[in-house]
């Protein structure tokens, strides 16, 4: 991202005025336009929680990278410390291996496109939920997979004919069988 900081700071460097930086009342009546603005900002931040489109691509500003850069099929240009992401992606590959036990505890991607189920965190019982996250962060949850993993003795599919992994994420969020009561909730 510093390419894309470089650019900002470019175009308010050959930018005749300067923006104006002002703080405005969030959630007022006010009509005045800076409010009606603010408004329609939180409108749009909102509704981008639950808008199923991917956002829109956005080139990156290539013109203002370093003249070498480190670059990686996998996640593309690299602008971060090479150390870290060096140390990011070794313990990502051996947290990805299935002989590595945790593998399955709690390690998703940090962006999901869709919205995690409301159901267990809003609508059930404080207890409900607990338990689910318990079982989730133990590795105890008895999943397909995790019986594939730990026992050999079926095959990781999903159990209700999905051509998915039955993973608890799989069950929670993308499972075609509970999507009535995601929608319920």
């Amino acid at each position: 991202a510093r390419s894309l900081y470089r650019w900002t700071l470019d175009i308010l460097h050959r930018s005749r005025a300067l923006p104006k930086i002002e703080y405005i009342a969030a959630h007022t009546g006010s009509t005045d336009a800076a409010s009606l603005a603010n408004h329609f900002a939180d409108i749009v931040a909102s509704k981008s929680q639950h808008d199923p489109l991917p956002p829109p691509f956005a080139p990156l500003p290539t013109f203002f990278m370093d003249s070498y850069m480190l670059f990686s099929p996998s996640h593309s240009y690299i602008e971060t410390n090479i150390s870290s992401h060096i140390s990011t992606a070794l313990v990502h590959q051996q947290t990805s291996d299935t002989s590595f036990r945790p593998s399955l505890t709690l390690m998703f991607p940090i962006h999901d496109n869709p919205c995690p189920p409301e159901h267990p965190y809003i609508r059930a019982t404080s207890s409900y939920s607990a338990l689910i996250q318990l079982y989730t962060r133990s590795s105890q949850l008895d999943t397909r997979m995790l019986r594939f993993l730990r026992l050999g003795n079926c095959t990781p599919w999903c159990t209700f004919g999905c051509n998915e992994i039955e993973s608890v994420h799989h069950l929670f969020v993308h499972c075609p069988v509970f999507q009535n009561l995601r929608s319920e909730s």
